[in-house]
């Protein structure tokens, strides 16, 4: 066997291959740090090697060793590296990273409603210091913002509360919808408590009386709390009775019957403008704590008597009479 022609100088290439492998899996979670490393297989030592990584084709700043560790935002990536060795480059595989969202939707959430009074209204403050938490996983309070809201605006203790927490980090999630959209906003059930408001508040109500006129006074306590919203009425109740003249008014006859204050007062000649009697009613609710009626009883000249009739029909048919016409009235106050 001979060879014959003229001899040729054979070059080695300086790299036979670059090889990306990883160490764990390719599919994480958003927060889970990936390591790559490149392996390079040469014709000779690996001496003067250097190395450039490459994310999604663009090269990353400082990545310049055989190693790289991703810890990236929820995407996909590719990663390759670029070996060059006496002049001579060569590229790895490519190999592909996707960082999903961290699904919270078994998430726990604690939070600690504060308490406060009565205003009126629903909203509910959170105390700092609350948390979201899935296991060992604490999502940062940047991750997400949180507001709540009372069932409703009465004062009670142990209230439910709804609160709402809204995810601003779009690495997180509460599982997805059915067009497998990402769902940012989920709800949470707790208690607080809305205290009632202690601030007194008291209506007045003056009664004036005829005198020297036997009659039954009827005080509605409930036009007396007219223009008080939202007081959660739950009872009343008499607890003092001032009687400055005894002759007049009874006190014994005065009583509550439902919502109403009766005050008999007797035909006892008295000089106007004479304050008879005053009356305390507490009133019990909800929303406050302190809220009461002063009723005054205040006596009045009998010649200020007044009147009013109407007509039980305006207009005649011929023939008709005028007594058919019967008027109805009262007087102001009612005589007896």
């Amino acid at each position: 066997f001979t060879v014959t022609g003229t001899p040729k100088e054979v070059a080695f290439l300086p790299l036979r291959s670059v090889t990306i492998s990883v160490d764990g899996e390719t599919t994480v979670p958003y927060g889970t740090s990936v390591k790559f490393t490149a392996t390079v297989e040469s014709n000779s030592s690996s001496s003067g090697v250097t190395y450039k990584w490459y994310r999604n084709g663009v090269a990353i700043q400082n990545a310049t060793t055989n190693t790289l560790v991703a810890n990236e935002p929820v995407g996909d990536y590719t990663y390759r590296c670029d070996v060059t060795r006496d002049g001579y480059t060569l590229s790895s595989n490519t190999v592909q990273l996707t960082v999903q969202r961290i699904d919270l939707s078994d998430a726990v959430l604690s939070a600690t409603i504060q308490t406060r009074a009565y205003d009126g209204t629903t909203s509910a403050k959170i105390e700092d210091g609350s948390s979201l938490t899935l296991g060992n996983l604490t999502v940062p309070a940047s991750a997400y913002t949180l507001s709540a809201v009372f069932a409703d605006k009465n004062a009670r203790e142990n209230k439910n509360v709804t609160v709402t927490v809204t995810l601003t980090n779009h690495n997180y999630c509460f599982g997805y919808d059915a067009n497998k959209q990402p769902i940012m906003e989920e709800t949470f059930e707790t208690t607080g408590t809305i205290t009632q408001d202690t601030s007194h508040m008291e209506q007045t109500k003056t009664v004036d009386v005829y005198s020297g006129i036997a009659h039954t006074y009827t005080i509605d306590l409930d036009a007396c709390l007219s223009n008080l919203q939202n007081l959660g009425f739950e009872s009343y109740e008499i607890t003092e009775k001032n009687i400055v003249v005894a002759k007049l008014i009874d006190a014994n006859q005065v009583v509550l019957e439902g919502h109403s204050l009766k005050i008999p007062v007797n035909a006892v000649i008295t000089a106007p403008s004479t304050e008879a009697a005053q009356f305390t009613i507490t009133v019990t609710c909800k929303n406050y704590s302190d809220v009461t009626i002063r009723v005054r009883v205040v006596t009045k000249d009998r010649l200020q008597v007044t009147a009013t009739a109407t007509p039980s029909k305006s207009e005649l048919t011929y023939g008709e009479k005028l007594g058919s016409i019967t008027l109805s009235g009262k007087t102001t106050p009612e005589l007896e």
